[in-house]
């Protein structure tokens, strides 16, 4: 359970906590508090912060692992030698920098396009957001386009799902979409939701899955 200590207690966040599990809690919940942001340098000197020691967000849009991967990838690319080239030093910071902020921006939007009404939703949607956030909305409020820039973690499908799930209309659409003909536009959304119909009915469900793969193997007890 992820809350804001300003606007809803320790105790009222445990007590919603444990009302909302079924039987008997096997240890007391664990407080962890968190302070979002990066380090001024993900490398600096002979040293190189990667994952969490570079970097934390917020536990919702989980990006640990995500950007282990890319801290990894990076090192490798500016890392050749064995060798700290400054330049390469230099570079490997300003991308993971664009990077980070990138996915803060990402993140954001989740919270400040959200229409719920809680008082927490509430008050990320009225705070002040990122230079870089504001300009892929006018973007997008202007033409239908998403304003992709460099180190994007997530790209437009994803940016998509976040504005159009959250009701962000554009006022005009992309004009790209003038150069099909409409019912030919039809026809392959159509085909398309087809595809993710069959698709999901022939996953397995989770219960299944967990039956077939997780369940502790029967031993026959000593004789």
């Amino acid at each position: 359970m992820v809350y804001n200590s300003n606007l809803w207690s320790d105790d009222a966040a445990r007590d919603a906590l444990l009302g909302n599990i079924d039987g008997e809690p096997i240890a007391e919940p664990r407080l962890f508090r968190f302070t979002s942001g990066h380090r001024r340098q993900f490398w600096n000197r002979n040293c190189v912060g990667i994952g969490f020691a570079s970097s934390f967000l917020e536990p919702l849009e989980s990006t640990g692992i995500q950007l282990i991967v890319m801290g990894v990838l990076k090192l490798l690319k500016y890392f050749p030698q064995r060798i700290i080239d400054p330049v390469l030093r230099d570079e490997y910071n300003r991308l993971s920098t664009c990077e980070i902020e990138r996915i803060r921006d990402f993140i954001i939007a989740h919270y400040h396009l959200s229409r719920r009404p809680e008082p927490l939703w509430s008050a990320c949607r009225d705070m002040e957001i990122p230079d870089s956030l504001r300009h892929k909305l006018d973007v997008w409020n202007a033409s239908g386009q998403i304003a992709l820039g460099d180190s994007e973690s997530y790209m437009e499908p994803s940016w998509l799902a976040i504005l159009l799930g959250n009701g962000a209309i554009p006022a005009r659409y992309n004009v790209s979409a003038d150069l099909y003909p409409l019912e030919q536009i039809r026809t392959g959304m159509e085909l398309r939701r087809e595809e993710i119909m069959r698709s999901a009915q022939e996953i397995t469900s989770h219960q299944d899955f967990i039956d077939r793969h997780c369940k502790a193997s029967q031993t026959a007890p000593a004789g």
